[in-house]
């Protein structure tokens, strides 16, 4: 049995973090920052099961809580940021149909290259190089897979989503030797997004986000321009450190409510502490963007 459907099974695991929790504030500056990738439709129920759980047991803040966390002072529920990365049209549906439903507004990374590309041919190669690394064929790449058009993106704004960076081609950068390349991936993705979209572009992810994807020169030059950088290590990020490297945990639409619960608790923090350890690590020194 695979461990996730064992904690879906069994409620001790979830027990025991509910018993961590017990006697600190819902309104204090923990906060738990989820990210999503496609959002098939055929999982489109699990995933309104989640969010339906979400919604009901914890506070879904916006992006604004990194430099609005007085907004939220007065939560009594923990805190939790939905974001989704890769710019997929299945993100886009997602967002009309489910998160309008419950006022959830979400932080959206878009890699530009992808939304650049000509035709849906085209998308698809970059698909399934750039996101799979050729492990499956062009051909087997879904439409809901395609990318949001600027028109979707615009809309997303409209309803007040937040956009960011997510590089131009979601290269993992800890392979890029030439600088002037990895100044481009991390720079021109952000460049772009806020010429098309008038709109400050101030969060960047990391494509891949762990911490093999990623090195020291990267993070540098993240830093110049932008004021927050996201990862896939897991954590909790705390408000009052004006963080700049933020903590995620990655969701699948199809996981079962018992899975979400336990990540949503912060359950991987044994896990993860290595990684977490090696994050605070890093030496940042942040220009005014």
């Amino acid at each position: 049995m695979r461990f996730r459907y064992f904690l879906t099974e069994y409620g001790a695991a979830n027990f025991f973090l509910r018993c961590l929790r017990f006697g600190r504030l819902a309104g204090s500056q923990e906060l738990k920052v989820l990210v999503y990738h496609h959002i098939p439709v055929n999982e489109s129920a699990q995933f309104v099961k989640q969010i339906v759980f979400l919604h009901e047991n914890f506070e879904i803040v916006e992006p604004d809580v990194f430099i609005r966390p007085e907004r939220y002072q007065d939560a009594v529920k923990p805190k939790i940021l939905i974001t989704f990365d890769d710019g997929f049209k299945s993100q886009f549906n997602a967002a009309q149909a489910i998160l309008s439903q419950y006022n959830i507004k979400a932080l959206f990374f878009i890699p530009t290259g992808f939304v650049d590309q000509p035709d849906a041919d085209q998308a698809r190669k970059y698909v399934a190089q750039n996101f799979f690394g050729c492990k499956i064929t062009p051909p087997e790449v879904s439409p809901e897979m395609l990318p949001m058009t600027w028109g979707n993106i615009i809309a997303l704004l409209s309803v007040g989503h937040t956009v960011g960076a997510h590089t131009v081609t979601h290269a993992v950068l800890k392979q890029i030797d030439n600088e002037v390349k990895m100044r481009h991936e991390i720079m021109a993705g952000g460049d772009r997004l806020q010429d098309r979209l008038g709109a400050p572009i101030t969060h960047f992810a990391l494509p891949y986000g762990n911490i093999n994807s990623f090195n020291q020169n990267a993070l540098t030059i993240a830093a110049e321009r932008y004021k927050y950088c996201h990862t896939t290590v897991r954590g909790i990020n705390n408000l009052a450190e004006k963080q700049f490297l933020i903590s995620r945990d990655p969701l699948a639409s199809n996981e079962p409510i018992g899975f979400v619960k336990f990540v949503a608790n912060n359950g991987f923090r044994f896990w993860y502490r290595e990684e977490a350890k090696i994050l605070k690590n890093f030496s940042i020194r942040q220009e005014t963007v």
